[in-house]
């Protein structure tokens, strides 16, 4: 087993979910500070549509990472005001997964557009499969799902899971973070 599985199995099931979507690692990256957020703000932080943010947001409170810390009455309505759970673990999630550097996921605050993000991940991901000739049968094989769901993923097609990601990079021999980087560029 390489290094980057060794990492990767260390981590809870709890984690994995959490990390397994983009716009959630972008939620926890934008609470590391420490400060109570809503998910409105979050919402026009990361534009990305409250209906989207508010399902993250509710995920990551039923996986114990977030937690509600108040509410309050705004314009009518109850506003609900969340924290990080435990930001150092969090931070050492994200450092294991190779998503802790600001520049490593564009997702972060200020993004205009997280799937435009994504796709440039994809990209990186199959360019560097075709790069070292490896077919996508072959690599579906060894990351244990289908071509055509490689394809779909390759494509943008699909949101693949942060599991598929992580998989599919140690494959190619990278890590994550290294293909969020190149993705930046």
């Amino acid at each position: 087993m390489g290094e980057g599985e060794d990492q990767l199995s260390e981590l809870d099931q709890g984690w994995i979910k959490s990390l397994g979507h983009p716009i959630r690692v972008a939620i926890l990256r934008r609470t590391l500070d420490g400060q109570a957020t809503t998910p409105a703000a979050l919402a026009e932080e990361l534009e990305v549509p409250i209906q989207t943010i508010g399902y993250h947001v509710r995920f990551l409170r039923d996986a114990g990472q977030l937690t509600l810390v108040r509410t309050s009455q705004r314009r009518g309505a109850i506003a609900h005001h969340y924290r990080l759970k435990d930001p150092d673990a969090t931070r050492e999630a994200l450092r294991r997964l190779g998503l802790s550097r600001v520049a490593a996921l564009s997702l972060a605050v200020g993004a205009s557009d997280p799937w435009d993000s994504l796709k440039r991940v994809l990209a990186v991901l199959r360019a560097s499969r075709e790069a070292q000739g490896i077919s996508r049968d072959a690599l579906a094989r060894s990351v244990r799902i289908s071509a055509s769901q490689l394809a779909s993923i390759e494509r943008g097609e699909i949101d693949p899971r942060f599991t598929e990601l992580a998989a599919i990079a140690h494959e190619l021999g990278t890590t994550l973070g290294a293909v969020f980087t190149a993705a930046e560029r």
